[in-house]
């Protein structure tokens, strides 16, 4: 069978009150529904579709963002991303968003879940440019311990890069093989056996939002074996959590997004409607 490869390249641009999607373009099943306007400020809000509903072996998904000046973007995806196994084929999902002056990223997608065996590559590249904000999660679920599936066999490459006005302000690599070859999984120093690794981030903002930040994490009641740490560097606030659920991840990045919405914009977070369906 064939694989996927697909590309999307969206452009946003402010005009007049809202962020408007000035330019579209792509090719093969990768696509978007039209732009929704849920809040005053004209803040766009886009689900990213891709309609085979996992990524195989082979397949190539290929994300490119422009925000002009002053656009603001929430993008979000309708469902978890699944990464199939296969026995010798890896595929990629790349994303690189780059961010004009004041220019505003949400980028909030729902889990990713590598199947046991699977092979696949996932980066991120964010640009930031003066005064831009970044909001971004990402959310990595090795197998599916719900069915007691474990990720014992398989590869997976993350790369994350965060650049502020052309320098590196965050670069992360992340190679990880099933836990029959892996120590970094079981280890107390690695994943701890746990199958959930989430990640959030937020720049450029100021260190003041630091201890708001750990207070509004530290007000959840916590499941056993759960960690989460939050900190601060450079214009970055970083919060990870390692546990059992997705889901529960998603618990607490969703209070530090309503913080950080609150103390930049002084409005509420407004939940993508497609997370209620």
């Amino acid at each position: 069978m064939a694989a996927w490869r697909a590309q999307l390249n969206l452009l946003f641009a402010q005009q007049h009150s809202r962020t408007v999607l000035r330019h579209r373009q792509h090719c093969g099943p990768l696509q978007i529904q039209r732009p929704f306007y849920p809040e005053a400020d004209g803040t766009v809000h886009l689900y990213l579709l891709h309609p085979p509903g996992g990524v195989a072996g082979g397949d190539e998904l290929h994300i490119n963002l422009i925000l002009q000046e002053n656009s603001r973007v929430l993008l979000t995806t309708p469902a978890a991303t699944k990464l199939y196994r296969h026995p010798h084929l890896s595929s990629q999902q790349r994303l690189q968003a780059n961010l004009s002056d004041h220019a505003i990223l949400e980028w909030l997608p729902q889990e990713t879940i590598a199947f046991n065996h699977c092979r696949t590559l996932n980066q991120l590249q964010f640009n930031l440019g003066k005064n831009s904000v970044l909001i971004a999660w990402d959310n990595l679920c090795l197998a599916r311990p719900a069915i007691n599936e474990r990720f014992t066999e398989g590869r997976i490459e993350q790369r994350l890069c965060v650049n502020h006005l052309g320098q590196p302000l965050w670069l992360e690599r992340g190679y990880l093989q099933g836990q029959n070859q892996d120590a970094v999984l079981q280890s107390h120093w690695g994943w701890q056996g746990q199958p959930v690794l989430s990640s959030f981030f937020c720049g450029i903002v100021e260190q003041s939002l630091l201890p708001a930040a750990r207070e509004q994490i530290a007000t959840l009641p916590k499941h056993d074996q759960e960690q989460i740490a939050v900190t601060w560097f450079d214009g970055l606030l970083v919060a990870r959590y390692l546990g059992a659920d997705p889901r529960r991840a998603q618990t607490y990045w969703l209070r530090i997004w309503s913080l950080v919405r609150e103390r930049l914009w002084g409005k509420t977070a407004c939940l993508p409607r497609i997370w209620a369906t």
